[in-house]
Order: structure tokens, then sequence, then C-alpha cells
């Protein structure tokens, strides 16, 4: 599969030759380094490949960040420049997003999974909204059925996804880091069957773990307390947050606007790992 960074590069500013090669190259790096801490695999895949980058422009501010936002949703990475100021534009400007390197295969993946699956029923949930325009391989290989991925380690908490919050479970991580917590960010990848090891590993290397899905309660996270109180993880002082879909009806809205309602968003993520871990309040970490 062809692994490219892309630079997107805002179009209003009218930057200079010069000054938009210096921004590019900005984006580049910085994106590439956090992807390097973030998920050292892909990173690789991607630098062993001979790094491949594409550039493209955008209308504005705007749009660059609407694509920031969509790029975290599906669990990119991403990096925004702000230009320091000494020339050209003003100090904090924002001039360009780097995204990746990463794919966003996961989907092609999984129905290739469910189409190989002759031993009983299969079934795949997904958010509405679009992709990222990222390639889909022509022969998606099927995922073994039960295991899950780690998309970035740490050690303080570990953030345990299933479905479509994962980028913003790697964007909280930013809100912790601020505070010196490492975390872990794992991707579930199935509700049943669990995959055991993985789990009781962040339980076993973590001081606190967070659940995250777009389900109601009773669904992932309970299927994770009842694994955990089963294998007596829980004895040893496991501090554990389940986050789900409030038991009441949510108005029709933007996704982005529903989720905020939730309370499904990387502040929200973020409140909840500090919560947990009795680290400042709430408020301090939707704000940090």
């Amino acid at each position: 599969m062809e692994r490219k960074l892309v630079i997107a590069v805002r179009g209003d500013l009218k930057l200079s030759r010069g000054k938009l090669a210096a921004q590019v190259a900005h984006a580049a790096v910085s994106c590439a380094l956090r992807a390097q801490k973030h998920d050292r695999r892909e990173f690789r895949d991607w630098f062993d490949e001979g790094q491949r980058k594409v550039t493209v422009r955008v209308p504005d501010e705007a749009a660059l960040h609407a694509l920031q936002a969509d790029a975290r949703a599906a669990g990119l990475t991403t990096a925004l420049v702000r230009d320091a100021g000494r020339t050209e534009l003003a100090a904090g400007t924002v001039t360009c997003l780097g995204l990746g390197p990463a794919d966003e295969a996961e989907l092609a993946r999984m129905v290739a999974t469910a189409a190989g699956h002759d031993a009983g029923p299969i079934a795949l949930r997904y958010p509405r909204g679009n992709g990222t325009g990222v390639a889909i391989p022509e022969a998606p290989q099927p995922l073994e059925i039960g295991r899950g991925r780690v998309l970035r380690e740490g050690s303080a908490v570990a953030l345990l996804s299933l479905g479509g919050r994962l980028g913003e479970c790697l964007a909280a991580t930013e809100a912790l880091e601020a505070r010196g917590l490492t975390c872990t960010v794992a991707d579930a990848r199935f509700a049943k069957p669990l995959d055991r090891e993985l789990i009781l590993a962040l339980a076993r290397d973590h001081a606190a773990l967070i659940t995250v899905e777009e389900g109601a309660a009773g669904g992932f996270g309970a299927h994770v307390l009842h694994l955990l109180a089963a294998e007596g993880a829980l004895d040893r002082g496991l501090r554990i947050r389940t986050l789900t879909l409030p038991d009441r009806f949510i108005d029709q809205d933007t996704p982005e606007r529903m989720y905020a309602e939730a309370g499904l968003t990387a502040p929200d993520i973020a409140a909840a790992a500090l919560s947990a871990l009795g680290v400042g309040t709430a408020a301090e970490a939707a704000t940090a």
C-alpha cells in the first residue's frame, strides 16, 4: 500500500515561493516527527517507501481546520503550522497542515474480513460522514478476528477506542501529555470477541483505563468491565471510566455538534482521564 504525507496549504495567503517552501517544510518535518512518536510502524513503512509527499491547496484557514478535524476523526496524525511572524505574515498565522503518514484502509479490511467469515454472522458499524481520500487497497487483507492494535504507547493512561472516536483519543493525548501524562492509544477493532490479551495488558500496565465508544451504556465498555472483573484485574486499584452516548435523546445535527453534546470529544476524553487519576478538574482538562 502506498503511503503519502499530505501537506495542505492556505491559498488565500498568497505566499512567496520561498515562504511557501519554508512553511511546507515545517509541516512535513513536524508531522513526520509526530508520526514517528505516535505510530512508529506506520512511520517506518512510509520512510522505507521513499517518504512520498504531496502538497494540496485549500481556500482558507477555516478549510484547513475542517480538514484537520476530519483527519483526526480518521485516526491520522496531523501537525498544524503557525508562522513565527518574522517575514510576510503576522505571528501566529496558521499557514498549512501536515497529514499522515498513515492509511485509512481499516473499513476495507473489515469488509474483507466479513466476506471471508463463514462460521457465523458478522456485523460492521461505522459512522456517517466523508472519508479523507486516502487510497483504498485493491486487495485489502482480512484482519485477525478478535485482535486489536496499539497506535501509541505510554505509561500513565490507556485510551481504548471502539469505532470512530479513535482520532479524538489521539487528539486527547496532547492535553494529557502537556501535564506529563504519557498515553497508550489502542483500537479494539472488535466488540466481540474482545482482545483479552490487549485489554488485560492495558489494565496491568497503566494506572487508568478509559474506554470510548459510540454506543449506549451496557455495550463495549460493559463487556470490558466484565472481563476485567472476571480476571481480577480490578483488584489492584485500576481506575477505569467508560465513555458512551448519554441515555437521552440528542437532536439531529452535524456529527461534530452531536459528539460534543454527547461528551465524546477530545477534551471530554482528556477530562475523563484526569478525573480518573484525580488530577485537576474536568474544566481544566477541557481547556488544557
